[in-house]
């Protein structure tokens, strides 16, 4: 007889995602704007963070209520925190690449 259950608890531990991608240690360059906007972007570093752990903790939580209920509600996180994976990594790039921009302007 088939588990759906197994099944369902390694097929989400395959697709469960890693860490958010983070920004570097320094600041690209010492000037003033330029560490005004690593700064800037560390705050919004910590708020796109924050919003994954909450958003993670959530898909989580009602898959494992749900799952009481009937088996595919194990189908919540397993397909739930991939997507938010990718939704909060898409914010992560998007901040790391308006700090290079910020960052570079002007510079030879």
């Amino acid at each position: 007889m088939f588990h759906w259950k197994k099944a369902l608890c390694i097929a989400s531990l395959g697709f469960s995602p890693g860490c958010l991608s983070t920004l570097p240690e320094k600041a690209p360059n010492e000037s003033t704007q330029c560490l005004e906007n690593y700064y800037e972007a560390r705050r919004r570093q910590e708020k796109i963070a924050d919003g994954y752990h909450f958003s993670n903790g959530v898909i989580s939580f009602s898959g494992a209520v749900l799952w009481f209920g009937f088996i595919e509600g194990l189908a919540i996180p397993a397909i739930g925190i991939p997507v938010s994976y990718y939704y909060f990594e898409e914010q992560t790039e998007e901040n790391m690449n308006a700090l290079q921009k910020e960052c570079s302007k002007g510079q030879i």
